[in-house]
C-alpha cells in the first residue's frame, strides 16, 4: 500500500520510491516461503504465507507474479480480515505498477469499504486516470453497493456532481449519498469564506462577505434529487439546496427551499443546526449593515449559535460559522464607528486600537454600561477577552504611561486572575524575580530567575513603584537608589529584558509583534532611560555612574532596534542593515568613564562596546 498523502503517480514517486531488487535476498525468501506455504497445516499461518509472498514478490519488483499469486491464494484467506485486506493492498499496488489502473481502483474500493485501517491509505491510492480506465473498475462491480463505493471515491476525487447523479441512481438512499453531499458542501465552504473578511480592512467597502459559489453543475443535481423525492432524508436534501443557492447568492429559490425544510425539521438535533446555521447564511448574506431592527431579524440564530449548550458550544463543525459571523459582525459595527462592540465581537478587528490608555478606557466602560441590545447582550457572554482581560490591559498601560495610581486602582478592581482557569497565573501569584533587580548579562542562568525573599504580585509591584516615587520626591538628598530602583521596574517592563513580566500572557495586544506595538516599547525605554539619567546625576560615585551611563546606552539600543524594525520592509529587518548602532551613551562611558573598574567589565560583557571602543570611532 502506497503512504498517505503523496502523488503516487509522479514520475518522482516511483523513482525514489521503487524497491531495489536484492534478487538472491529476496528470491531466497520467496523459495523458502512456498514451501512452507505448501506444507503448512495451520490456517492461520498458512494465510500469513500468502501475504508474505504476494508482498515478497512486489518488493522484488515482479509485479506480475504478484498478481498471479494473489489471483490464485486470495481466496484462501478467510480467517482475519487483516490478511485479506493487507494482501489485497500489495496486489492493488502491483497492478498499479503493471499499469492495469482499472483493476488496482476497483481493488482499492474495496479495502476503502472494508477495511478502517487501511481506509486511508486506499483513500489516497484510488486515482483513475483516463474514462476508460474507470469504466474498467465499474465491469470489476459485483454488485450495485460495489459500484457505489467506487462512484463515491470517484466524485471525491474529480467530479462531485456526477458520482451523485449516479449514485442517486443506484440507490437513493445510500450512505454513501449522503457522505458525498457532506463533503462537496465542505469543501465548497473553504473556497467560498476563507479570507474573504479581512480583520484589518474594515474600512473598505468593497471587501466581500464572501466569494460566492459558481458550480451550476453541483446546484442542478442536489435541486434535481430533492424533486425527484427518491431520498428519504428529505429534509437534509432540502436544507443543502437551500444552503447551496445561498451560496450562490439566490436568496427567492433559497428561502423557499427552507421554508419547504422547515416543515419537515421536527425535534432533531442535528436538523435544528443544520436549519439555523443555514437561515443565519441566508440572511447575513443578503445584509450590508447592522442596525437595531437587522439585529431583532437575526438573534434566534444567533443565540443558537452561540449557546452554552453542550452539544452546541463544544460542536467542532460549529467553530468556523462562529468565526466568519463574528468578523461580519464586527466589520459592520467598526463601520458604524461602534468601536467597542466591534473589538469585543472580534479582537484585533481595528488596526492598534488599544495603542493608548483612552481606547482601552472606552473598552472597559462599553462592558460595564447595562445598557446592550439583546443581541450584543449574547455576545458579551461569549467574549474572546473577558472583562478581567480588558482591566489588566489597562493596568499594565497606565503602568507603562507612568500613571501609577490609576494602574493600582485598576489592579484592586481586577476580582480574578488573567488565566481564571490556571491558579498558577493568577494576579496573586508571585513574580519569578525581583522586578526591581537588573542583571546586566541577557542571558539565560537560571540562578537570576530564582525568587527572592520578596515577592511581588502585580499589585504589590506597582505600590512599590508609588511608594521609591514619592521617596525619592520627598528625600532630595539621596534618590539615586529609588530612581535606579525605578529604572530596573521599567526596564524590567521591556521586551528586551531577560524576564518580561508585566506582558499579557497569549501573546496579545501589549507584547512583541514587531512594529505595529513600536510606541509600547518607546515608552517603556523613555522611562527606563529618564530614571537610569536622573540615579546618575544624583549620585556622587563614578562606578555607579559608569553603570548608570551603559543601562542609558542599553535603552538607547533598545529604542534603536525597534525604530529599525519600523522602518524596515514588511516590519522585517532588512538583511543589508547593520545590527548594531553606536550612540550618545557609548561615546559617553568612552570619554568620561573608561578609567572605572566597571568600565572594563562593560569590555568583558558587550562586544558591540568592546569593538566600538577598540576602533574609538563609530562602528
Amino acid at each position: 500500500m502506497f503512504t498517505l498523502g503523496v502523488d503516487h503517480w509522479s514520475y518522482q514517486f516511483k523513482k525514489d520510491n521503487t524497491p531495489k531488487p536484492e534478487t538472491v535476498n529476496i528470491q531466497n525468501q520467496i523459495i523458502g516461503g512456498i514451501s512452507l506455504y505448501k506444507n503448512e497445516k495451520f490456517q492461520f499461518i498458512k494465510e500469513r504465507y500468502i501475504f508474505q509472498l504476494v508482498r515478497l514478490y512486489y518488493f522484488n519488483n515482479n509485479y506480475k507474479k504478484s498478481i498471479q499469486f494473489f489471483k490464485k491464494h486470495f481466496l484462501e484467506i478467510k480467517l482475519t480480515d487483516s490478511m485479506k485486506w493487507r494482501t489485497m493492498g500489495y496486489a492493488a499496488a502491483a497492478y498499479t505498477n503493471s499499469n492495469k489502473i482499472g483493476t488496482a481502483n476497483y481493488l482499492y474500493s474495496q479495502i476503502y469499504a472494508n477495511s478502517p485501517i487501511l481506509k486511508n491509505p486506499a483513500y489516497f491510492s484510488f486515482r483513475p486516470m483516463e474514462e476508460e480506465d474507470w469504466q474498467k473498475s465499474l465491469k470489476l462491480a459485483k454488485n450495485n453497493e460495489e459500484k457505489i463505493v467506487l462512484w463515491y471515491l470517484f466524485g471525491k476525487h474529480f467530479d462531485v456532481p456526477r458520482a451523485l447523479k449516479e449514485i442517486h441512481t443506484l440507490n437513493p438512499n445510500s450512505k454513501y449519498l449522503k457522505l458525498l453531499l457532506v463533503f462537496a458542501i465542505k469543501s465548497k465552504n473553504y473556497s467560498i469564506f476563507e479570507n474573504r473578511i479581512w480583520y484589518k480592512d474594515y474600512k473598505n467597502p468593497k471587501s466581500e462577505k464572501i466569494s460566492p459559489l459558481n458550480d451550476k453543475h453541483l446546484l442542478e443535481i442536489v435541486i434535481s434529487i430533492v424533486n425527484q423525492d427518491r431520498v428519504k432524508n428529505k429534509f437534509g436534501w432540502k436544507i443543502a439546496a437551500a444552503y447551496l443557492n445561498y451560496l450562490s447568492l439566490n436568496f427567492k429559490d433559497g428561502d423557499q427551499f427552507l421554508e419547504s425544510a422547515f416543515k419537515l425539521k421536527g425535534n432533531v438535533e442535528v436538523f435544528e443546526k443544520q436549519y439555523q446555521l443555514t437561515s443565519l447564511l441566508g440572511k447575513l448574506l443578503r445584509m450590508d449593515s447592522i442596525d437595531e431592527k437587522l439585529e431583532i431579524s437575526i438573534l434566534p440564530e444567533i443565540k443558537f449559535l452561540f449557546s452554552k449548550n453542550k452539544n452546541i458550544s463544544e460542536d467542532s463543525n460549529l467553530k468556523f460559522p462562529r468565526e466568519w459571523v463574528r468578523r461580519l459582525l464586527a466589520v459592520w459595527y467598526a463601520r458604524k464607528g461602534e468601536l467597542e462592540k466591534a473589538e469585543w465581537i472580534q479582537s484585533g478587528i481595528i488596526e492598534k486600537h488599544f495603542r493608548n490608555s483612552e481606547n482601552i478606557k472606552k473598552m472597559v466602560d462599553f462592558i460595564e454600561d447595562n445598557n446592550h441590545s439583546p443581541l450584543i447582550q449574547v455576545m458579551l457572554q461569549n467574549p474572546i477577552y473577558s472583562y478581567n482581560d480588558y482591566l489588566l490591559l489597562l493596568a499594565v498601560f497606565y503602568s507603562l504611561e507612568e500613571n501609577l495610581d490609576s494602574s493600582l486602582q485598576v489592579f484592586d478592581k481586577i476580582l480574578i486572575s488573567y488565566k481564571h482557569d490556571n491558579p498558577e497565573n493568577s494576579l496573586s501569584h508571585p513574580f519569578y524575580k525581583n522586578p526591581f533587580r537588573v542583571k546586566i548579562k541577557d542571558r539565560y542562568n537560571s540562578q537570576y530567575y530564582k525568587k527572592g525573599k520578596v515577592k511581588y504580585n502585580h499589585e504589590t509591584f506597582i505600590k512599590e513603584m508609588i511608594r521609591l516615587k514619592k521617596d525619592a520626591e520627598a528625600n532630595p538628598s539621596n534618590p539615586s537608589k529609588k530612581y535606579f530602583k525605578l529604572a530596573n521596574a521599567y526596564y524590567n517592563m521591556n521586551y528586551f529584558a531577560p524576564f518580561n513580566f508585566t506582558t499579557l500572557d497569549d501573546d496579545w495586544y501589549y507584547s512583541w509583534n514587531g512594529p505595529q506595538n513600536e510606541v509600547y516599547f518607546l515608552l517603556i525605554n523613555s522611562f527606563a532611560l529618564k530614571y537610569y539619567l536622573l540615579a546618575r546625576e544624583n549620585s556622587k560615585n563614578k562606578e555607579f555612574k559608569a553603570k548608570m551611563t551603559f543601562m542609558a546606552a542599553k535603552c538607547e539600543q533598545n529604542t534603536w532596534y525597534i525604530m529599525k524594525v519600523s522602518k524596515s520592509r514588511d516590519g522585517f529587518w532588512l538583511k543589508d542593515a547593520k545590527d548594531f548602532q553606536s550612540g550618545k551613551y557609548f561615546q559617553e562611558l568612552r570619554d568620561i568613564y573608561s578609567d572605572t573598574k566597571y568600565h572594563s567589565e562593560i569590555i568583558k560583557e558587550c562586544s558591540y562596546y568592546a569593538r566600538y571602543y577598540a576602533k574609538k570611532s563609530e562602528l
